[in-house]
């Protein structure tokens, strides 16, 4: 039965979220007035890493830059440092999943360990040209603060399963 209800939380998922667009020219500009003078990209979706289940440890930002390309930012505060990263996104129904619906983020394609002190990842993510970014983002990490080392997550949708990973649905900056 849970599996069932798993089946169709993700085909819904899939079916409400999954887009690919062709981009016009007039919508590359929109895209490129999104971007601060420097070339820093302005987040077009910014939520709460929380660590815990109960702190704010920072924020996950999700951005574009001029190519169309996505940034995806963690970025902790209040003495909390990134150890690890474990980032998924892609197709909704891909997301790697134990049979009770939650994530295996040890099987997320980017995963890294982190230098001590690290307070900000980025990662480039490349976006076929004339194609904008739809699907889900789940952004994990490891986080520490004064010894306390604990997981988090981009705050967002709860995955079907009894954990309290979370997931966003993105589909550009529009």
């Amino acid at each position: 039965m849970k599996l069932l209800k798993l089946s169709a939380i993700l085909l819904l998922t899939v079916s409400l979220t999954f887009c690919s667009k062709d981009t016009t020219p007039e919508e590359n500009l929109e895209t490129a007035d999104r971007v601060l003078e420097g070339g820093d990209p302005v987040g077009c979706e910014t939520v709460n890493l929380i660590a815990a289940q109960n702190y704010d440890a920072g924020d996950f930002t999700i951005s574009e830059n001029e190519d169309g390309d996505l940034i995806l930012r963690y970025e902790t505060m209040d003495g909390w440092e990134i150890n690890e990263i474990h980032l998924y996104a892609g197709d909704c129904a891909e997301v790697p999943m134990n049979t009770p619906g939650n994530p295996k983020i040890g099987n997320f394609p980017i995963s890294e360990t982190l230098a001590n002190g690290t307070t900000v990842y980025e990662y480039l993510l490349d976006v076929a040209d004339g194609t904008t970014f739809c699907g889900c983002i789940a952004a994990h990490a490891v986080v520490s603060n004064s010894g306390q080392t604990e997981t988090a997550w981009a705050e967002g949708i709860d995955f079907p399963g009894n954990s309290w990973a979370m997931f966003n649905e993105f589909c550009g900056c529009s």
